[in-house]
């Protein structure tokens, strides 16, 4: 009997991924059954189906999972993959994302749920595989039973049973699913270490599923007691800068040991949802934040397109992605701006300008340096001129108080 505790009932929406194979059938059919048992509202209950358009048979099985559906009355989603895998690409891993892209179109965040049918045996090959990748601890702890993931809520109740028992259950209540022959191939990765390296390991040393999942179990402990020292030393060492970018403070940071900062940079970039780098890419960070000259800004970028930039400035290790961040505190008034003598720029080098209430000019770069503007943001933030030669405002960080009672606008 397969059973787990659950109030799927207080979720809006209930979507399971439903792709007619035995492990998505058995979930599915003990999911309606605890719906009727308990008398929920079986509109709440989806199921949802991939076409990747991989296979031949994909819309056989599409009609396999509707009329499934069809009988135990509940909404059937069929959504197609109108995508194909780019040159050097993993099919695997091409499938997961759109998998995972087309899930999230219909589960909401916060009000509904996931559930995927993931078991025993595939944490086993999660882990193996992440192994043989180079993974650490935290991917060494493979799936977890509830996650997040772009603010959606993923359950995988099957995970501590195993594909014998998801077998057993099929066969005890005469339940038909799909053989997927794809499984069979050995050109996918998992698909090997399902067909030959484990059965390898289990004849040498008996079934290895258990034990592998054992030592996940023990990962994840020891990951939650790093996480739990981490977070507190990056709080002593993590502040908010005037304009906005996360930054830490690169003294402090300089005063932990270098497996330390590894961490603290990894949990850093993770807190604010940014994708971590390379292990390349990490070793380059920390040679450049340690060896640069004290009038030098290191800038460090990664991810899709460059989208991640780190640099170290005036003792300080800041991080934002690609586009510009300007802090809201000083958000101009539109009726400061109206009329025909205010003029939006952005600094020119060497530029001097004029304010209102003084009777010589300043050089512009000094004052934006007074602004605490990091030296990226200079050339970039707007400006805003009155006559062409009074700097009355300086978008997301000053406005002259001069320029308010001459306008007679507040604020």
């Amino acid at each position: 009997m397969i059973n787990f505790d659950s109030n799927l009932q207080n979720f809006s929406n209930v979507y399971v991924g439903l792709s007619g194979g035995v492990d998505s059938v058995v979930l599915l059919h003990v999911i309606f059954q605890k719906f009727s048992k308990n008398k929920w509202d079986l509109t709440k209950l989806n199921a949802i189906y991939i076409n990747h358009q991989l296979q031949p048979q994909a819309e056989q099985w599409a009609d396999f999972c509707q009329t499934l559906c069809f009988q135990y009355q509940i909404n059937f989603i069929c959504e197609k993959v109108n995508a194909s895998p780019k040159v050097g690409e993993s099919i695997e891993n091409f499938a997961r994302t759109q998998r995972y892209a087309l899930f999230f179109k219909h589960v909401r965040p916060e009000n509904d749920i996931l559930v995927l049918a993931h078991h025993q045996d595939d944490q086993a090959e999660t882990v193996l595989f992440r192994l043989i990748k180079g993974a650490g601890p935290k991917g060494l702890s493979g799936m977890v039973k509830l996650a997040h993931c772009q603010n959606r809520l993923i359950y995988r109740p099957l995970l501590s049973t195993s594909k014998q028992e998801i077998l057993n259950y099929a066969l005890e209540n005469k339940l038909n699913f799909i053989q997927d022959p794809s499984n069979d191939l050995q050109d996918f990765d998992r698909n090997y270490l399902r067909q030959t390296i484990f059965p390898a390991l289990s004849t040498r040393f008996g079934p290895v599923n258990q034990s592998i999942v054992r030592s996940a179990k023990h990962y994840k402990q020891q990951q939650m007691a790093l996480d739990f020292f981490i977070d507190k030393e990056l709080a002593k060492i993590q502040s908010n800068h005037v304009s906005n970018y996360l930054c830490l403070d690169f003294n402090l940071f300089s005063l932990y040991p270098d497996y330390i900062q590894r961490n603290l940079l990894r949990k850093w970039f993770e807190s604010h949802q940014y994708q971590a780098p390379s292990e390349k890419k990490l070793n380059q960070i920390l040679q450049q934040l340690a060896t640069a000259k004290a009038d030098k800004i290191p800038e460090i970028a990664w991810g899709k397109e460059n989208q991640y930039i780190l640099r170290k400035y005036d003792h300080k290790v800041f991080i934002n992605k690609l586009q510009s961040i300007f802090k809201n505190r000083a958000e101009i008034p539109p009726q400061l701006l109206s009329g025909h003598f205010i003029q939006k720029k952005t600094r020119v080098l060497g530029q001097k300008v004029y304010f209102l209430n003084r009777a010589h000019s300043v050089v512009l770069k000094k004052f934006l340096q007074t602004l605490t503007i990091p030296p990226w943001e200079r050339d970039k933030v707007p400006l805003y001129f009155y006559q062409e030669k009074y700097l009355v405002a300086v978008e997301g960080y000053w406005i002259d108080k001069a320029w308010i009672e001459k306008s007679k606008a507040p604020l």
